[in-house]
């Protein structure tokens, strides 16, 4: 099995075109940086293409998609053919920084002709997360007489500046890819763009950067089409300016024509096509209904169909119809257990509705240890990723794609296709405690079908040894891989269990071809109405999984998810309360996914534990099911990552056998989240003995834990020590660093990390420190260093940091003067306020009562959106990507994650500062307003989404960053619509789970007893939260008795409990003992 596809390519300079033999445009490379995005393929054909429309119909005109023949010649690739009475010649050639396609047509028909040419840009290195680097290609748009040119410029990495226009008259453009092939491609496999009189005209920068310019319609005899692109490099110009045309028209004029008459074209031909795809019907309301009986939490969209819906065991279910209208396509990570102390990451797969039935299958380091690749467009125009099946219908066999219906557990999905007067089922599921993956293919009628099962091969990108034994295949690293340097041993088991074991290589999809060197599994089954797919990893050679019945594993797996969470159940008459139940199912699903196997939807890569995020998400998690025994552990793992030279952090390391891969710095904030997450863990727990357990130091030097060993105590002393090293001097405040939370903030002059204060990361740092000397008070541990940084911080905090009584979002302090940023006084961003000071001083008791009052009047006028609160009053103005205050925020062209300033993670901060001070209503309908179930109740411009999984953000529905800039104000009277950001990949999951049962139903397991402290809206009256804890059932009954109430009373099997304590902002809660047996809890608040 090879790994990589044979090219040929033409060159000039440092400008080269590598083809396929198919023809297909695998890649255009500029000094070893890839300008397209997505390498083609034999199977799947370019994405880089020329359309040729006749009347209604139309082709492609590069590739084995095409009927094309091709040939390369005199350092050109020249492609021929006919198509509906038109013949064609296309000529691609290089000169200087330069390459040409020319569109040659001779036509007897009497139709209408255009060409629709289509590029999808990269400008990057190769394996760079595609829509991450989409969010950051700056598109200007330039009309010039009547044609149009795109000047694509790279504002994140290489500054390359790509052309991209015609010497034609040029109708219209567009440059995205959902504007071209749309949401529908999902469905009938056909860009719909083509079917259109004009592209959109429009500007839309997103995750798909991809340029179509449509010649205009018109009937020809002969007529030659010219396009171009021109690269730049270095290019630091702002606004991007095109160049000289005639410059552009000389070159052209100065290539060399060549006879075709004497060449010889090739032709290869597919047996068999990707792209021969078939779909469901759509099943109506009542077939939904009539298969899955228990509908609850539906989703009704366009003439009242069912869109979505939850089911028995938490199950989520999506239809076709809605699928069509979700921008992001449907999906989900499914991990064996992880609930539990992780020291490698368990067996996972991601799969997505549109028949991606397992793609990214890893055990263990989702960057290195992959046996299959990731499925990366997000349209499913790439079609050879992942596991697919083919289904032979009429004499044919056609790609499974979109189902009828698509159905999530917690380990599994299942996919229903209404075909054949059949109702087809494949359902793809992962073990709860074994490496193991189940895939089996049912027909309801008993049906017989030939079908073809292939799999596109990763295994570190280098050929695997490969061991067939009877109806299995066994998959081991090559040497020269990451993996077998960590795991010499490790390796994938494929095998079918009840059919013979017919397979192929990728050779099998054409008629005469044999060269193709995809590294595609190829397994064919005929005459079968029951297929049965068995998929094992090990390190070792352990891996005697045995099929089971798929069913009962999906059953055995969710009953010890449940039992994880103490089978907590949620019950009552509001409309929010009756979504907790499968809300919290499907964040626990997230927030395990986060911490045992970090990887994503968008973002395939991770296989790291960020630092600050680990303290976090799932940190929260394990406390919020008093699992303190995981929390424990993830705090013994993060302090043996401080690095002993400078006892700092790094913003992220992988926690496995590739322990030494990690950042060698870190933001200025990271430092603090160790501390902060021990001091919420003694809080709770009271284990002072952690302190005195002992952890080694990180030698980055050698990649490895270092020789020195010391006590956690002694850890945080040299943590809160370089902390107060790093003081701004003449302040007592601790300098910003590489940044803050906000990613996007990092300063563009990197001097400026040493002047800069966060405001946020002060009270952050007050907040632990506060939280750490209460910890220790009654103990023998010395706290006066503790002390001292926080009398002093808190000191210049106030007086520095809090002007004109707004807290800013940063102090420059350079030569004697003190500048404010994201502060009312900020002349140059002119944005005057900032959120995460405001929510963080108030969850560390910072401001007194009317500053809270006052800042809560600013995040009302300023901060707060229909659809939650955004991170600042105004985004950074975008001024082409130009870099002039700081990095991401400038650069960024797509409105979306935190340029777009609704980062849920932040929003959820709010509501732990509304519990804080006692905000039941604002919690409550903030709460409500960031879930994802049925979301349109609460956010009525939110687009259509996906309902099981966590968005990491709120994103206005934009075409760009000029939009807005001057439309942002349309987002709160809900003119803009709001879409799904990035999904499930974040701490997000873990802690909104802490505030929603710790803090909304102020619920607390501690040593010995509960610690009640809900804050509840007068909404959930009459609630009930069960769950179980070390064998014993506790009911909590909440009696909400008016608004903006506390806890007043507790009553406990009949005996009473009143509540006479408060905090700062509000009465706080009560402890309550635990019982001999099981506890029937009424809480009264009032």
């Amino acid at each position: 099995m090879e790994m990589y596809p044979k090219v040929n390519e033409i060159k000039n300079n440092n400008l080269k075109i590598q083809v396929l033999d198919t023809g297909d445009i695998y890649k255009v490379i500029y000094d070893n940086c890839m300008l397209n995005m997505y390498p083609a393929s034999t199977l799947d054909g370019s994405i880089y293409n020329v359309y040729l429309k006749v009347g209604k119909e139309f082709t492609k005109l590069i590739g084995v998609n095409s009927p094309s023949s091709f040939a390369i010649i005199n350092n050109k690739i020249i492609y021929k053919g006919t198509f509906n009475l038109v013949s064609y010649l296309l000529t691609i050639s290089l000169s200087d920084n330069t390459w040409f396609v020319d569109v040659k047509l001779n036509s007897s028909s009497k139709e209408l002709v255009s060409i629709y040419y289509g590029f999808d840009v990269g400008l990057a290195n190769e394996g760079i997360n595609e829509a991450y680097n989409c969010q950051y290609i700056d598109h200007n748009v330039i009309k010039r007489n009547n044609s149009y040119a795109i000047l694509s410029k790279q504002n994140q990495g290489r500054p390359l500046l790509l052309e991209t226009s015609s010497l034609n008259e040029i109708d219209s453009y567009s440059t995205d890819g959902f504007q071209f092939f749309k949401k529908e491609f999902k469905l009938l496999n056909c860009p719909l763009a083509l079917l259109d009189s004009h592209l959109e005209n429009k500007n839309l920068q997103y995750e798909f950067a991809y340029l179509v310019f449509k010649t205009k319609d018109e009937v020809i005899s002969e007529k030659t089409y010219t396009f171009y692109h021109h690269i730049q490099d270095n290019y630091f110009t702002f606004p991007t300016k095109e160049v000289d045309l005639n410059s552009i028209i000389a070159l052209h004029n100065s290539l060399e024509d060549v006879d075709i008459n004497e060449i010889k074209f090739n032709k290869i031909v597919l047996k068999y096509n990707y792209n021969h795809t078939v779909s469901s019907l759509k099943m109506t309301n009542e077939e939904l209904n009539d298969i899955f009986k228990e509908l609850r939490n539906v989703e009704y969209g366009k003439n009242n169909k069912i869109y979505s819906f939850f089911t028995k065991n938490n199950e989520y279910v999506v239809t076709q119809d809605m699928e069509l209208e979700s921008i992001r396509p449907t999906g989900m990570v499914f991990i064996s257990n992880g609930f539990k102390k992780i020291t490698r990451s368990p067996m996972a797969f991601t799969s997505y509705m549109y028949g991606v039935f397992a793609s990214h299958i890893v055990l263990g380091n989702t960057d290195f240890n992959s046996f299959t690749h990731e499925s990366k467009t997000p349209l499913n125009v790439l079609k050879s990723k992942g596991l697919r099946i083919f289904i032979k219908l009429d004499n044919d066999y056609r790609l499974l794609t979109l189902p009828a219906a698509f159905k999530m557990s917690v380990s599994s999905a299942t996919w229903y296709y209404k075909i054949n007067n059949d109702l087809l089922t494949i359902i793809s599921a992962i073990s709860y405690d074994e490496n193991k993956i189940e895939i089996e293919i049912n027909s309801k009628n008993n049906i017989k079908y030939d079908f073809i099962v292939t799999n596109y091969i990763n295994m570190g990108n280098a050929t695997p040894t490969i061991k067939q034994n009877d109806n299995s295949l066994t998959y081991y690293f090559n040497q020269s891989t990451m993996a077998y340097q960590k795991y010499p041993n490790m390796h994938y088991t494929y095998k079918i269990v009840n059919n013979k074991l017919e397979l192929h290589d990728d050779s099998f999809f054409f008629n005469d071809y044999k060269e193709s060197n995809n590294p595609l599994m190829v397994q064919k089954v005929d005459n079968a109405n029951n297929v049965k797919l068995l998929i094992t990893a090990s390190y070792e050679f352990d891996d005697n999984f045995e099929y089971e019945d798929i069913n009962n594993m999906i059953d055995t797996y969710y009953n010890n998810f449940r039992n994880n969470i103490d089978n907590i159940n949620v019950s009552g008459n509001d409309k929010f309360i009756n979504k907790i139940n499968d809300l919290t199912i499907w964040y626990v699903q997230n927030a395990l996914i986060h911490y045992a196997s970090p990887h994503g939807l968008e973002q395939f890569s991770g296989a790291a534990w960020g630092c600050r995020d680990v303290c976090q998400g799932p940190f929260e998690l394990f406390l919020t099911f008093a699992k303190y025994d995981i929390a424990k552990d993830i705090l013994l793992k993060v302090y043996s990552r401080q690095f002993v030279s400078n006892y700092d952090w790094p913003q992220w390391f992988m926690f496995d056998e590739y322990a030494n891969i990690q950042a060698e710095d870190s933001h200025g904030d990271v430092i603090v989240w160790p501390i902060k997450a021990l001091s919420l863990y003694l809080k709770v727990t009271h284990d002072y003995a952690i302190l005195n357990e002992k952890v080694p130091y990180f030698d980055f030097s050698l990649g490895k834990p270092s020789t020195k060993v010391d006590t956690i105590y002694n850890h945080v002393i040299n943590e809160l020590l370089t902390i107060k090293n790093s003081f701004v001097k003449p302040f007592n405040l601790s300098c910003y660093g590489g940044g803050d939370w906000d990613d996007t903030l990092q300063p563009k002059d990197k001097s400026q990390a040493k002047h800069m204060v966060s405001g946020w990361t002060i009270a952050l740092t007050l907040d632990a420190l506060s939280t750490f000397i209460d910890d220790l008070k009654d103990t023998s541990f010395d706290t006066s260093l503790a002390k001292d940084m926080y009398d002093k911080m808190l000191a210049d905090f106030n007086k520095y940091l809090i002007k004109d009584n707004v807290p800013a979002g940063f102090l420059n302090y350079n030569n004697g003067e003190i500048e404010y940023m994201l502060h009312p006084l900020d002349n140059k961003s002119h944005i005057r306020y900032r959120l995460l000071p405001l929510t963080r001083g108030m969850i560390a008791s910072l401001y007194n009562k009317k500053q809270v009052k006052d800042y809560l009047n600013i995040m009302d006028e300023y901060l707060m959106y229909p659809d939650g609160i955004r991170l600042m009053s105004d985004a950074i103005k975008y001024k082409g990507g130009k870099n002039e205050l700081f990095n991401r925020a400038e650069t960024a062209a797509n409105f979306g994650r935190e340029i777009g300033l609704l980062y849920v993670h932040a929003h959820i901060r709010y509501l732990e500062a509304m519990a804080k001070i006692g905000e039941n209503e604002r919690l409550y309908e903030g709460l409500n307003m960031i879930c994802p179930i049925l979301i349109k109740d609460s956010v009525s411009n939110a687009l259509t989404r996906q309902g099981n999984v966590y968005f990491s953000s709120s994103d206005g529905d934009f075409y760009n960053r000029y939009e807005a800039n001057e439309s942002f104000n349309k987002l709160k009277t809900k003119e803009v619509n709001v879409k799904a950001g990035w999904r499930l990949y974040s701490s997000g999951p873990g802690i909104y789970l802490h505030q929603l049962y710790s803090k909304f139903f102020g619920i607390n397991v501690l040593n010995g007893g509960l610690y009640l402290d809900p804050i509840l809206s007068k909404n959930v009256n009459n609630t009930k939260v069960e769950f179980t804890y070390n064998n014993k059932h506790i009911t909590i009954n909440y009696h909400v008795l008016t608004d903006k109430s506390t806890i007043s009373e507790v009553k406990v099997n009949d005996k009473i409990f009143t509540n006479s304590n408060t905090d700062t902002y509000r009465n706080s809660g009560l402890f309550v003992p635990f019982t001999d047996g099981d506890m029937n809890v009424e809480v009264y608040c009032k």
